[in-house]
């Protein structure tokens, strides 16, 4: 598919992506300029990827992205081809760069896509990716621990990235369903540990709290802390 009505990103090829031509026009009413969107200079395509999140992508893109390139377009933000704009959902999933490239304010070239994945996920990104439907298989790769199911990173990562999460059946965490009720979205989220959430249960101690992560294969933190402690005295 052309991308020519666009700001393709450089680089990689994203699983979803949008892009426009926009008209800047005079707005009449202020100093700034109009943002007009025309069908036949879009252009859009989908790799990967499932239609719920296609309508997530969207839903940012119509809310977020381009209310907010209005907004500059009033203050006559777009003119030079170094006025480039970039706009980053919250949870980092999609980015949007547009540019009036040399238009001379004329046209504003937009380009929204879906951010590559890294392989870990932060606590925002796994809310706002539940919220959005999703399962917790979808988001994170569960395995065995002891003589249970559990999910670990590959290694410890301190701050916000989720490392950990104790056994799914002992603490009744749904992994093939999306999660509906609040006070069950809660609950999950909770026993879903981060490298800070190790770290604020050694008191800031992050060597110690590597060794609890390591620790860690059914339990949850705050009990297997005191497990660690009783084999530091014996051994």
């Amino acid at each position: 598919m052309s991308h020519e009505w666009g700001n393709y990103p450089e680089n990689f090829t994203p699983k979803m992506y949008w892009g426009a031509r926009a008209i800047l026009e005079r707005d009449s009413g202020g100093p700034g300029k109009a943002l007009y969107l025309l069908p036949d200079r879009q252009s859009f395509e989908r790799l990967d990827g499932s239609q719920r999140d296609q309508d997530a992508f969207f839903d940012w893109i119509n809310t977020k992205a381009l209310p907010e390139l209005r907004r500059l377009a009033r203050e006559n933000r777009f003119y030079e081809w170094s006025d480039l704009a970039t706009i980053q959902s919250e949870d980092g999933a999609f980015l949007c760069q547009a540019t009036p490239k040399g238009s001379y304010g004329e046209y504003l070239y937009i380009g929204c896509w879906e951010v590559e994945q890294q392989s870990t996920i932060t606590k925002l990104m796994l809310r706002t990716q539940l919220q959005h439907g999703h399962t917790l298989n979808n988001l994170l790769a569960f395995g065995p621990g002891q003589d249970c199911e559990i999910f670990k990173a590959d290694k410890f990562y301190p701050g916000d990235v989720v490392i950990y999460v104790p056994d799914v059946a002992l603490n009744h965490i749904p992994l093939d369903r999306p999660i509906t009720d609040q006070e069950e979205f809660s609950d999950v989220l909770s026993n879903c540990y981060t490298g800070q959430d190790f770290i604020d249960e050694c008191h800031g101690d992050t060597e110690k709290a590597e060794r609890l992560f390591c620790y860690c294969d059914w339990q949850h933190p705050s009990s297997a802390v005191d497990e660690l402690a009783d084999d530091g005295e014996e051994s």
